[in-house]
This record gives C-alpha cells, sequence and structure tokens, in this order.
C-alpha cells in the first residue's frame, strides 16, 4: 500500500513539473565553494531567524550545515524539484508555523515558478523563510511583487546588520509600500534572508518609501540616483497634522565635474498627492555649461509650473576635485515656500495652490546628479 502511494504521488509530481514546464533536477552544482562561503556568512549572521523554522528544506549542498547548526529542528533533504513537490503533495493538509527554505537553489526553483511557490505558501500558517542568492534574472523589485501577488502581506528582507527593509502589500496585484530609512530597494547581487508573512505583522516605525516610477540606486557613497537618461520618483509619508506650523525635507545634492550628459536634473519634492508624476512642489537642481548649479522651484497642478529659480555663486556650494556638492532645503508653510542652503533663504514666495501634506520625495532626470541623506521635519 505505501508502495503504491510513492507511485501516486511521484505520479502527480511528474505531472505538475511537466504542467508548470519544471526541469526536475537542482543546479546544485552552481553553488560553488566561494559562494558557499559566502551564502554560510550570511546566514550565520541571522541565525535567530532562522531558528524560528518548525521545518528547514535542504538541498545536497546546505543539509549537512543546517543539520550541525539547527540539530533540534526538523530537517528534509530535497535532491531534486520532483522531491520538492513530492514534499508538498505529502504535506499539503500540514501547516507549519514556520517553513525554511534553506538552499538557493531551492528558492531558485520556487521564485520561478509562481503556481509552486503559492503552493508552499499555502504550507504555512504563519511565515516562509527564505535565503536570497545574488539573481540577476530577478530584480528585487520584481520578486516582492511577486510574493506579495500571491498573498504574502508583510516581508522582511534582511540584507546586514544595517539593511534591512520591510514591504507591505496594498493591492491584490501586488504593489507594495516599503519601510526603510531610504529610497532605494536592496541590490540583488547581495545575499539575503527574506521573512515573508502570511498576515501583517507589526507596524515599522521607520517612513514607508515607494518608487512610484523608474527606478533609485544607490551608488558605492551611498548617494540616491537614477540611472542614465531615465526617470526616476520616490516618495514617502510621515505623520502629519493639518495644523502643522511648517514641513520641510532637506538633503546634499552631489554632482561631477566628468558628467557626460549635463541635461539631468535631480528634485526634493514636498506635499505630494499625485497621481503620478503630478500634484507637488519640486525643488529641482539643474547644472549650467560650467558645471554650477541652478536651483528651480516649480509646482504641478496638473501642469507644471515655474515659481521662481537661482543661479547658485560658488560661495554656496563646494568643490573638492572633480566632485560638486550642496545642501539645499525646502520649506512649506501654510501660505510660503521657502528654499535654501544651509541657514540661507534663497527663494521667499507666497504660494497656497496646493493643500499641505506629509508627503515628500526625491525626483531624478537621468544619473548628473545624485541626493544623499534625505531628512524630513514636521514643525
Amino acid at each position: 500500500m505505501k508502495s503504491l502511494i510513492k507511485r501516486l504521488i511521484h505520479r502527480l509530481a511528474n505531472a505538475l513539473l511537466k504542467e508548470n514546464d519544471l526541469t526536475p533536477t537542482l543546479k546544485c552544482s552552481s553553488l560553488t565553494a566561494d559562494s558557499f562561503f559566502y551564502f554560510w556568512q550570511h546566514v550565520y549572521q541571522h541565525l535567530l531567524v532562522w531558528q524560528d523554522c518548525d521545518v528547514l528544506l535542504t538541498c545536497p549542498m546546505t543539509y549537512s550545515a543546517a543539520r550541525t547548526q539547527f540539530p533540534d529542528r526538523n530537517i528534509i533533504l530535497i535532491a531534486d524539484v520532483t522531491q520538492l513537490v513530492s514534499f508538498y503533495l505529502e504535506k499539503r493538509s500540514s501547516k507549519f508555523e514556520y517553513l525554511g527554505i534553506f538552499s538557493p537553489e531551492l528558492c531558485f526553483s520556487l521564485c520561478r515558478n509562481q503556481s509552486l511557490l503559492t503552493c508552499f505558501m499555502q504550507l504555512c500558517s504563519r511565515a516562509m523563510i527564505m535565503i536570497t542568492p545574488p539573481d540577476s534574472e530577478i530584480s528585487t523589485h520584481n520578486r516582492l511583487l511577486m510574493l506579495h501577488a500571491i498573498g504574502f502581506q508583510q516581508i522582511h528582507t534582511i540584507i546586514a546588520e544595517n539593511k534591512k527593509l520591510i514591504s507591505q502589500n496594498y493591492s491584490p496585484r501586488g504593489d507594495y509600500f516599503y519601510f526603510s530609512q531610504s529610497p532605494e530597494l536592496p541590490s540583488n547581487t547581495e545575499w539575503g534572508t527574506q521573512v515573508a508573512y502570511r498576515m501583517i505583522h507589526f507596524s515599522p516605525n521607520t517612513y514607508p518609501w515607494r518608487v512610484s516610477h523608474g527606478q533609485i540606486v544607490q551608488d558605492e557613497n551611498n548617494r540616491f540616483k537614477a540611472f542614465s537618461q531615465q526617470y526616476a520618483l520616490g516618495i514617502t509619508s510621515v505623520p502629519f497634522d493639518s495644523s502643522a506650523l511648517s514641513t520641510k525635507i532637506d538633503a546634499e545634492f552631489c554632482w561631477t565635474t566628468q558628467s557626460k550628459h549635463q541635461a539631468g536634473h535631480a528634485s526634493l519634492v514636498s506635499c505630494y498627492t499625485g497621481p503620478d508624476d503630478t500634484k507637488m512642489y519640486a525643488l529641482l537642481v539643474v547644472l549650467t555649461h560650467e558645471f554650477n548649479p541652478s536651483i528651480h522651484l516649480y509646482k504641478n497642478t496638473g501642469d507644471w509650473i515655474l515659481i521662481d529659480s537661482k543661479i547658485l555663486s560658488p560661495e554656496e556650494f563646494t568643490s573638492q576635485d572633480d566632485l560638486k556638492s550642496v545642501n539645499l532645503w525646502l520649506e512649506v508653510s501654510q501660505t510660503q515656500l521657502k528654499a535654501g542652503t544651509k541657514d540661507r533663504v534663497l527663494l521667499d514666495i507666497n504660494d497656497v495652490d496646493l493643500p499641505r501634506t506629509g508627503c515628500f520625495g526625491i525626483r531624478f532626470l537621468s544619473d548628473d546628479i545624485a541626493i544623499s541623506n534625505p531628512r524630513i521635519t514636521v514643525c
């Protein structure tokens, strides 16, 4: 009888593999000695996360490491995708509070098939924990979209101790806000751990960022920018009361005299209501032909309207070799708009055309100018 059941499960597994166009083998050989070292280094930094798992699914390359580090956990060896499907068919009436996918190869297989990933989501009552290897084929954004679309409500993505992002679903399509100190998503070129919760786990105490257009990236100096010749807009919301006297966003703008295009710009955004690239105030920085900056204060009430502008004098920005920078701020009160550098007011205009909100952002066209350390103050 047991033999008959095993044959039936194997037959169903093969049928599911064929239906979903899955290869039955795991490419465990792609986990080289070097990549295994980085895998284990990352796991070791976040052992407490994995210790919550009731079951850990491993591949041949990670089985011994899991056995050594988690001796009291239920460790399951999955040698190929057929066995992965068989595990689901055998356990589909079970519920694990935390299900761990302790193998980059298993995650590789699951994240390339939404149907199979949905099946495994149904096995966990609380959360599924996955190791996420560097992956040139699936971006961090697309992975989060897929996980939210199949039903995970909140996902904690952990890259390192100081790089953690929490995303939260807000539509059936998988659209999400993310809570972070910065508007950039973690790179898909680093090892990470994702804890995908079926329900909202807790309310984060950081601001919720979302990139509503394009992609914002962070360079090696932790500065934010868009890709060359591309447009990008990142938005965040802070607690706001209509009785607030003023709101302020400030940041450092950086550029280099080695810039290839010089036609790009970068902006601080305040009082954003949208949708899309509309309804906001924007303090925009562009470069002259000598790579010196000028600031332009715009409002968008459906169309872009220039309110005021000023070319910055050399004493208002700093230069070090070919790198130039300036600290700018945009302040919005009940009736006024002010902009300036450090403690100096450069623009001061009366304007009440847009409602005052606690929604701010950074906006880019191309990668000529970068923004670092955006900060928000509500007074």
